[in-house]
């Protein structure tokens, strides 16, 4: 074998042009592999598709998770996506070996999809359920509980490397937390947690007005102004403020407040606000009669008149102990009867001592 430096200029530049020829295709192979890797087949697509056209649409910043307002229409439609996604990848797949693995695994997820949409039915309402429907949640339970550990342990698509749901929501589920909840409230949609999604940007909100004080003095000072925000008799005044100072005056304007509960509640039994008396009922009497219901003589408070009593302005049933609270929080402060009125006049409480 010649030495290296035997070699003729021809030699020495063909090893070269050999050497970066070989250089560019160890390159090129391994962006290759990396687009490999990325690239996504024939069945994403159809998949994308075929959710895509019935509603169901996917979170592209999120690792293309389902929105989570579209996963209900997804159990819907579900058994006709797996029907349109069949029938598109039957075009390309001519093998009958695969073809059987596609039926098995249609019909594998459309059982999955059946359970699961009508357990999210029971979970999302907010209605008191029936018994027969309390019955058919744990049959369905039991059933999604089945069709998933088939789909794992006998898997469709052989060498998939299918597991069990591991995360705390499937626990919950399938060791009955929820079955036991759902007997217990006859509800699952009244506790959702989506209903309290809404004071996100409320927090949001105060975090970035308290934004110079950190630790527990700032989680206090959110609390307490989140609180202070939303408490009863402040949401009221505002809004009576709102009404009376309006300079727009609308005669057909539906006035504000008028649809609350607790004035529908209470419309028949108030009293003539002139008089200041509200009749009680005669079995709200025969509890005032009951010296143990007045008088429980508790220790700490010896005092305390537990009697039925109604107030005055509104006509609400209340405890005589709680009568105070209740004129301060909802018929004191009359500052909008007298803006220029004095702070003694306007923290005024009909029968308590300031």
């Amino acid at each position: 074998m010649k030495a290296r430096k035997d070699f003729t200029e021809e030699q020495v530049e063909n090893e070269c042009q050999l050497m970066e020829q070989l250089f560019v295709t160890r390159k090129m192979r391994e962006e290759l592999l990396t687009v490999l890797k990325k690239h996504e087949g024939h069945s994403s697509r159809v998949i994308a598709n075929a959710m895509s056209n019935h509603g169901v649409d996917e979170n592209v910043y999120h690792k293309r998770s389902i929105d989570g307002n579209h996963c209900m229409i997804l159990g819907m439609k579900g058994e006709k996506i797996v029907d349109e996604i069949s029938t598109e990848m039957k075009k390309v797949r001519k093998s009958e070996n695969n073809l059987k693995h596609l039926e098995k695994l249609s019909a594998s997820l459309k059982e999955i999809f059946r359970c699961w949409y009508r357990l999210m039915g029971v979970m999302k309402s907010v209605k008191r359920q029936s018994e027969q429907a309390i019955a058919q949640f744990k049959k369905d339970t039991i059933a999604l509980n089945k069709a998933i550990h088939k789909y794992v342990t006998d898997e469709p698509v052989p060498g998939t490397g299918n597991t069990h749901p591991q995360f705390l929501k499937a626990h919950l589920l399938f060791d009955y937390h929820i079955q036991y909840s759902l007997e217990k409230w006859e509800t699952l949609g009244g506790f959702d947690e989506q209903s309290i999604e809404s004071t996100h940007p409320q927090f949001n909100q105060l975090l970035r007005r308290y934004g110079g004080t950190r630790g527990r003095n700032l989680k206090r000072q959110v609390m307490r102004q989140f609180l202070m925000e939303r408490a009863s008799f402040v949401v009221e005044l505002v809004d009576e403020m709102i009404r009376k100072t309006s300079r727009a005056k609308r005669p057909n304007a539906k006035k504000r407040g008028a649809g609350d509960t607790d004035d529908i509640a209470f419309t028949s039994q108030q009293g003539d606000e002139n008089s200041g008396e509200v009749e009680l009922t005669e079995l709200e009497l025969k509890i005032n009669r009951n010296a143990l219901v007045v008088r429980p003589g508790l220790e700490k408070f010896p005092r305390l008149d537990a009697s039925v009593t109604a107030c005055k302005h509104c006509g609400k049933r209340l405890l005589k102990f709680g009568e105070a609270v209740h004129y301060h929080e909802y018929h004191s402060c009359s500052i909008l009867d007298d803006v220029d009125s004095t702070k003694a006049e306007r923290l005024k409480v009909e029968g308590v001592a300031i």
